[in-house]
C-alpha cells in the first residue's frame, strides 16, 4: 500500500520578541529540544530491562509478499508491540548528589534493526526532561519537555538504529511531580530505517531508478505544491498531503490512506511522525534533510470500515488534524481540491517511494473510473477509484500509498490505495476519489466535508493556500536580495546598503533563538559569511543598519 544601546532598545525588544515567537513555534513542532541525559554509573547494569517477545521476521516478510500481490503501496517496516511499562511500576529510580531524581528503563528486542517508541500516555510539568538514547549515548533523541505535552497525551517518537534502547525520565531537585508517562507501544523495525551511516536518512536511495526527484526540471511548476506533500512514519511508511479548507484558516489537516495509519493485526489507529520538506536539493542529488517533523496527529474521518472483512462499502482514506500548526521555518502550502465527478485532463502525483526524497510522477492522459470486482480490491466502494492506466513519467512504489492525485488546475482529486505500478511496468495505479471521500457517507467521521468545508460554503473546488504568516515580503523593484544563495552551503553572501561600516552589524541565529555568529562588516556592498561549519536546518539573519533591523530566514541544506 502504496545584545545594545539604549537608544536601540526598542529595536531590541522587537527582535527579541520575533526570536521568542520563533522558539515558541518551534518548540512545539519538534521533536526534541536538545542536549544531553545525565549519565549513568555501569548503565546497562544498573537498572532494569525489558526483553521483547521474538518477532518472527520471516512471517512479515511473506505478508509483506502477500501485499505486493494484492497491489498494496504501503511500506512496512516494523511489527508493533503493545506494552504497558511507566515509572510507577516498572524500571529502575537513582537519586543524585543534587537532588535530581532519574528513572530508567531498558528495553531490548533481538534482531531488530531498530526500536520505535509510541507514549500513550505523555503529560510531563515544568522542568522535567526524557531522552531516549542507544547503551552507548551514540545516538540520542531528546529533551522531550513539557512543549511536547499534546492534548491526545499521545506521543510518537522515531527510531533508535539497533536492538536496544534506554528511556530517561529526569526531575530535577525542588519538583515533585513529574506528570504522566507510559509506554504503550514498541515498534519494533526488521526493515531498515535510520541505521548509522553517512546518509542522515535511511530511506534514501531506495527508490527504483526510473523515479524523478521533485527538484528536477519537470517539477519546476510544481515548487509551491511541493510543500504540501509529507512522509509518514509510524509501522509504516506512507505518504500523506497537507488540505486547505473553505475557512483557509491553517486548520492542519492530513489526508492520507486509511490503510497507512490503522494497525493491521489489531484494527487500532497508528499516530504518525511526519516529515516535511524531505527532498533532494538538486536533481539527482544528495540526500535532503529530514528535520521538519511533527509528532502525533488526530484521526477525525474515515471511510475505512474493512474491520468487517465481508463489508464491499469501505473507502480507503483517512483525514488526520496535525497535533499543531506547522511554524513558519516548514515553508508548508495547503493543498487545494476539486470535489466534482469530471476526470482530469492529465495528472499527476508527488509521493515518497520506499520513504525516499519526494519524488514526482506525471500521466498526460485522463484517468478513468474503476470498476472494482471481487478478485480485486473486493471490500472497496465500486466506481469508487480513479485507475492511471500507465505513468509517462516516473511510477509509484512501496510507501507511495496515501499520496495525492493532482489535476491540471493542481487540485487534489484523489488519494492512492495501490496498484501494479513499478519501474519497467509503470500501470494500473488506483486512486480514492476525492469525490467519494468528499460526502458519500452522510456521518461527519466518515467524510471530508464536514471538515473541508466548515461553514458549508458548498463550493466544488478550493485552490491551494500559502498562509500570510510565511510569505515572502516584496522586494522593491530593482533592489536584488539582500542574501543568496538561500538554500547555502558554505558560504553566504549579505548585500548591504549602507556605505558606512560603522553603522551595520550582521547576526545569524538558529531558528531556536540562540546566537550562533555576529559580525561588523568592514565595508558596505557584498558581504560573504562562512557558514560551512553550521549543521543543516534554519536559521535567521539579522542585519541591522543605522536604526534599522531586518531579519530573513535561510536554510542550511548539503
Amino acid at each position: 500500500m502504496k545584545s545594545i544601546s539604549f537608544a536601540m532598545r526598542p529595536i531590541a525588544q522587537c527582535l527579541a520578541f520575533f526570536l521568542l515567537l520563533l522558539v515558541h513555534q518551534g518548540a512545539n513542532a519538534q521533536l526534541s529540544r536538545g542536549g544531553r541525559p545525565i549519565p549513568g554509573g555501569t548503565l546497562k547494569s544498573s537498572f532494569q530491562w525489558i526483553n521483547l517477545d521474538d518477532v518472527r521476521v520471516e512471517e512479515l516478510l511473506l505478508e509483506d509478499q502477500a501485499d505486493a500481490l494484492r497491489g498494496m503501496k504501503n511500506q512496512r517496516i516494523a511489527r508493533e508491540i503493545p506494552v504497558s511499562l511507566n515509572p510507577l511500576r516498572d524500571g529502575t529510580w537513582e537519586w543524585m548528589h543534587d537532588g535530581t531524581r532519574i528513572w530508567r528503563i531498558g528495553i531490548r528486542g533481538k534482531g531488530a534493526r531498530a526500536l520505535g517508541i509510541v507514549f500513550n500516555r505523555y503529560f510531563l510539568e515544568e522542568g522535567t526532561r526524557l531522552y531516549l538514547f542507544d547503551p552507548g549515548m551514540k545516538k540520542v533523541l531528546g529533551a522531550f519537555t513539557k512543549d511536547n505535552n499534546k492534548s491526545s497525551a499521545i506521543l510518537p517518537v522515531s527510531y533508535l538504529p539497533g536492538e536496544e534502547l534506554v528511556i530517561q525520565l529526569e526531575i530535577p531537585g525542588g519538583i515533585n511531580d513529574y506528570g504522566d508517562l507510559q509506554v504503550g507501544t514498541v515498534r519494533f523495525a526488521y526493515q531498515p530505517v535510520f541505521e548509522e551511516k553517512s546518509l542522515s536518512d535511511d530511506r534514501f536511495g531506495l527508490s527504483g531508478p526510473c523515479n524523478i526527484d521533485i527538484n528536477c526540471p519537470i517539477g519546476d511548476n510544481w515548487q509551491f505544491l511541493k510543500r504540501s506533500v509529507v512522509r509518514m512514519i509510524t509501522s509504516e511508511i506512507c505518504t500523506g498531503v497537507l488540505m486547505n479548507n473553505t475557512n483557509e484558516d491553517g486548520k492542519p489537516y492530513i489526508l492520507t490512506a486509511a490503510h497507512c495509519v490503522f494497525n493491521r493485526f489489531t484494527g487500532e489507529y497508528q499516530s504518525p511522525i511526519f516529515y516535511f520538506n524531505y527532498e533532494s536539493p538538486s536533481c539527482d542529488g544528495p540526500d535532503g534533510m529530514d528535520h521538519f517533523s511533527i509528532a502525533g496527529a488526530t484521526l477525525v474521518a474515515t471511510g475505512d470500515t474493512s474491520e468487517n472483512p465481508r463489508d464491499a462499502d469501505s473507502l480507503d482514506f483517512a483525514l488526520l488534524e496535525l497535533s499543531v500548526i506547522p511554524p513558519d521555518s516548514f515553508m508548508t502550502f495547503y493543498a487545494g481540491w476539486d470535489r466534482r465527478k469530471s476526470r482530469a485532463q492529465y495528472t499527476t502525483t508527488i509521493h515518497h517511494p520506499r520513504g525516499d526524497v519526494k519524488k514526482i510522477s506525471v500521466d498526460l492522459d485522463p484517468p478513468e473510473t474503476s470498476y472494482h470486482t471481487e478478485d480485486y480490491l473486493p471490500v472497496l466502494v465500486k466506481y469508487s477509484h480513479w485507475r492511471i492506466l500507465e505513468w509517462d513519467t516516473g511510477t509509484t512504489e512501496f510507501g507511495s500509498s496515501g499520496g495525492p492525485l493532482f489535476d491540471q488546475n493542481r487540485h487534489v482529486v484523489g488519494t492512492l490505495r495501490g496498484g501494479e505500478a513499478k519501474c519497467g511496468n509503470s500501470v494500473n495505479d488506483y486512486f480514492t476519489k476525492f469525490d467519494y471521500s468528499w460526502d458519500y457517507y452522510s456521518v461527519p467521521t466518515k467524510q471530508l466535508k464536514h471538515w473541508l468545508d466548515p461553514s458549508g460554503t458548498g463550493v466544488e473546488y478550493l485552490n491551494g493556500m500559502k498562509p500570510l504568516s510565511i510569505k515572502t515580503p516584496a522586494t522593491p523593484s530593482g533592489s536584488p536580495s539582500r542574501i543568496y544563495p538561500n538554500p547555502a552551503d558554505g558560504l553566504l553572501h549579505v548585500r548591504i546598503n549602507l556605505p558606512d561600516p560603522g553603522k551595520t552589524e550582521i547576526s545569524v541565529f538558529h531558528i531556536s533563538g540562540s546566537l550562533i555568529l555576529r559580525s561588523i562588516p568592514p565595508q558596505g556592498g557584498i558581504h560573504t559569511l562562512d557558514v560551512s561549519r553550521l549543521t543543516p536546518g534554519v536559521y535567521i539573519l539579522s542585519l541591522r543598519e543605522d536604526q534599522t533591523i531586518t531579519n530573513q530566514r535561510f536554510i542550511i541544506a548539503r
